[in-house]
């Protein structure tokens, strides 16, 4: 990103699209509820840190287009009423690019105040102003961090919980389906099979999912002695550092990109909003973390 089209860096065109959205709030659709508008600002201009290549501030984000109603909740009366052509409900919330010189990517972490989120508003303004300063052939491309490095990180390092084997469909009758040697006739519905331990399951079930999630091809055929069986989906709960996560093996987009870190940060005691230095601090550690390969690292 450092020179993403060949040359040029594209970490002055975040920070002139970060002091724009300050000067000038911009107003975007809002994908999680229709008929309202997400109102996109910025608290106060990017602070950049240049040396680290590090760009961090908060987004001062509203939702207009509903009528607002502020209660006091002891006393449930109305103390304020707001309309929704002139007010909106806001949240400032943080965000972190890290943006490596020589590298083809660049780390973008938000924070998500329970579900006001500025991602899908932020990336298609990105998108839009990396078209309009004339860079017509690059594309950008904004994923989801998990991937196959941070699955092999956890499955590494934590333990691997569960595993449920899905079918799309159950059998019409449960007599069938025993006699049947345990395949159903097709119906509507779903159908689990459940392998999980307390403690963990053993080296085995680890290398049995290492291979199956990181495999190339996405089908849930899976071989055992000799014998195949086909599954709609196979899920592997994982657990690292009292952190867990569900990954899909054949539908990947249905593993949540989200990382809670609520109770890793240091928050002010008054207000018990985040404290500042360690949200950066955590931020670091994410992109450390999940993306940073080293040596020793295995391979996937």
């Amino acid at each position: 990103m450092g020179q993403f089209n060949g040359k040029d860096d594209i970490m002055p065109e975040v920070v002139a699209l970060l002091t724009e959205i300050f000067t000038t709030p911009v107003q975007v659709g809002n994908e999680d509820e229709r008929n309202t508008t997400l109102n996109l600002t910025l608290t106060q201009p990017p602070i950049v840190i240049s040396d680290e290549r590090i760009i961090y501030g908060y987004f001062d984000a509203g939702v207009s287009g509903q009528d607002i109603m502020v209660k006091n909740r002891h006393t449930k009366l109305e103390v304020f009423k707001g309309d929704r052509d002139n007010h909106g409900l806001y949240k400032n919330l943080f965000f972190y690019i890290s943006i490596p010189f020589k590298s083809d990517s660049a780390y973008l972490i938000l924070q998500k105040k329970s579900r006001f989120g500025v991602k899908s508003a932020f990336t298609t303004l990105l998108k839009k102003w990396i078209k309009q300063r004339g860079y017509s052939d690059t594309y950008i491309s904004v994923n989801a961090v998990l991937n196959g490095t941070l699955f092999n990180k956890m499955l590494s390092h934590g333990k691997l919980k569960k595993i449920n084997f899905v079918v799309n469909h159950i059998p019409n009758h449960i007599e069938d389906y025993i006699k049947n040697n345990e395949n159903p006739s097709l119906k509507d519905g779903y159908m689990t099979t459940t392998i999980e331990s307390k403690n963990g399951l053993s080296e085995s079930f680890v290398n049995f999912a290492k291979i199956q999630y990181l495999k190339t091809d996405r089908n849930a055929l899976v071989e055992f002695n000799g014998d195949e069986k086909e599954y709609d989906e196979i899920q592997f709960e994982l657990e690292l550092n009292g952190r867990r996560k569900t990954f899909y093996a054949n539908n990947r987009n249905k593993t949540i990109p989200d990382i809670d870190v609520t109770y890793e940060i240091d928050k002010d005691q008054k207000t018990g909003e985040p404290l500042l230095n360690s949200m950066l601090k955590k931020c670091a550690e994410i992109v450390e973390d999940t993306f940073v390969i080293r040596p020793n690292a295995e391979p996937y």
